[in-house]
């Protein structure tokens, strides 16, 4: 007889199992309650402890790291703007630089940048909710947005090698690797 595999969840079953953990009953062919009890799920139900704990810091605090960048960066852009045209950077200004976007590369940059930072500011807060609701989607997710990550460093270090140190790009190497390998990964994020 061979196993079963569970239309519901795609677990695996021994051939005698009559229904899966999920719930799904073979013999009826519907979602009915678990045999498993709140005790068998509580020993065997993953949760974020340990490692798994430790490299979710990082998803919690992204967007935090993200948005100061980007007031930092206006910060830093508004007095730049100030020495050069002895105003600050307020709508008109941020009027008139676009207006420049065609011809001159450093507005252009200015708002590649900000539209970058932004865009990023709102993925990493969807991940954020993936990650709370436990989807099955979010590491390969996560290992994404860390790639682009590690590609910006890479990229910033060309430009300017002071930016990025290699510390940096090995431990977002490190990071991406352990949401990619990592079992408890894999059994945490189900949904």
């Amino acid at each position: 007889m061979a196993s079963r595999t569970c239309p519901k969840c795609e677990l695996v079953n021994p051939p005698t199992a009559s229904r899966c953990d999920c719930g799904y009953d073979f013999a009826a062919r519907e979602v009915r309650e678990s045999y498993l009890t709140p005790n068998h799920l509580g020993e065997s139900a993953p949760g974020i402890t340990g490692w798994l704990a430790f490299f979710s810091i990082g998803v919690w605090v992204t967007p935090l790291m993200l948005s100061y960048y980007l007031i930092q960066g206006l910060i830093e852009s508004s007095r730049e703007v100030e020495k050069s045209t002895g105003r600050p950077l307020d709508f008109s200004m941020v009027y008139l630089l676009l207006r420049l976007v065609p011809n001159n590369w450093d507005a252009t940059f200015f708002f590649v940048t900000f539209g970058g930072l932004v865009a990023l500011i709102g993925v990493s807060i969807w991940l954020l909710t993936q990650w709370w609701q436990r989807k099955r989607q979010f590491p390969r997710n996560w290992i994404i947005l860390q790639a682009i990550f590690v590609a910006i460093a890479i990229i910033g270090a060309a430009y300017d090698p002071k930016t990025v140190q290699p510390r940096d790009v090995v431990a977002g190497l490190a990071n991406g690797l352990f949401w990619w390998k990592s079992k408890r990964v894999a059994a945490t994020f189900t949904q």
